[in-house]
């Protein structure tokens, strides 16, 4: 059972469980916050802990567990968060990182995880008949939703009609100029001043009309309905 609380490096740990011992959640990029020191690698006995890496597992992450001397010392798996209902009609893969990783860094891994997310939406809503975009990352992103339609065969889509007509793929970088602008709405009045993550800001509960501990934090979930 895992929480948002995060150690060092952004490796979560789990709820009610101390943290010598039990599941830990990694993101890929930051494996290296898992590997050890040779101090604390001599007290890790084998199955000790659970490591799952969200979204994926990498061959990279595989490598810097083995260097750093834990690898035979963790059950490894990992967990396809994919798309996440943030509203009635939002599905976000919260990948915050993905601009600065794809534009800067050029690791076009986070294009992957879209095109898996959208043949897994094909196979609940029937296959979409038109992929439209504009911008190389959309390109790559309509290539592989190919490739994978190809591998996979029809039997993936289990013969349903399309629920979906078409799919519009944007690169960000086709427009910079949108999130610097001024924000027009209440909502996003407030995720500029207070950030919004995953559906949920977090307010005083003053702010919210809570008398008990009021200098306490809150979360508030966000949706169509407020």
């Amino acid at each position: 059972h895992f929480v948002p609380d995060q150690g060092p490096d952004g490796v979560g740990r789990p709820q009610g469980t101390p943290p010598a011992r039990g599941p830990l959640r990694c993101a890929p990029y930051r494996a290296r916050a898992v590997a050890p020191t040779h101090h604390t690698r001599r007290r890790l006995r084998p199955q000790e802990y659970s490591l799952f890496f969200v979204p994926r597992r990498t061959l990279i992450c595989e490598e810097i567990l083995s260097h750093g001397g834990v690898y035979g010392a963790l059950a490894i798996g990992q967990f396809d968060l994919d798309l996440i209902p943030i509203d009635d009609d939002v599905l976000s893969l919260e990948l915050p990182l993905s601009f600065k990783q794809c534009f800067l860094e050029g690791d076009r891994s986070a294009l992957y995880y879209v095109a898996r997310s959208l043949m897994k939406l094909q196979s609940k809503f029937g296959q979409i008949p038109n992929i439209m975009g504009k911008g190389h990352c959309a390109r790559s992103v309509a290539d592989m939703m190919m490739r994978m339609g190809t591998q996979l065969g029809e039997e993936h889509f289990d013969g349903r009609a399309p629920e979906i007509d078409q799919i519009i793929l944007i690169d960000r970088d086709v427009d910079l100029i949108t999130p610097l602008c001024t924000q027009l709405t209440y909502e996003g009045l407030i995720d500029e001043y207070f950030q919004i993550q995953n559906g949920f800001v977090t307010l005083d509960a003053e702010l919210l009309g809570v008398q008990q501990n009021p200098d306490q934090k809150r979360k508030k979930p966000l949706n169509s309905n407020d």
